[in-house]
């Protein structure tokens, strides 16, 4: 599939990654409240293998991360937080 398939559906896609039987991708409208119209925003574009691929930005991933109040969701939240003290930076108001 081509980065931006989902953009012409409006999807976001979402890759958890190790997965026993290789990658898991999740489609969905939105994210923590978050559709693909104010994500596209809010990504940082990277190339991988010649390929540029969207992903979320730290700001955007605290914001679809502190909404859902999900126990998986803490590491991830303890670490953006330390990211964003070692920059001198506050996370983003919900």
């Amino acid at each position: 599939m081509k980065a931006e398939g989902a953009g012409k559906t409006g999807l976001l896609l979402c890759v958890s990654a190790p997965w026993p039987l290789g990658v898991l991708v999740h489609l969905m409208r939105s994210a923590g409240g978050i559709d693909y119209e104010e994500s596209t925003k809010h990504v940082v574009v990277r190339e991988v293998g010649g390929v540029p691929i969207p992903f979320a930005s730290p700001r955007l991933l605290w914001r679809m991360k502190a909404v859902t109040h999900r126990e998986k969701d803490a590491g991830d939240l303890f670490f953006l937080r330390q990211w964003f003290a070692e920059r001198g930076e506050e996370p983003p108001k919900v």
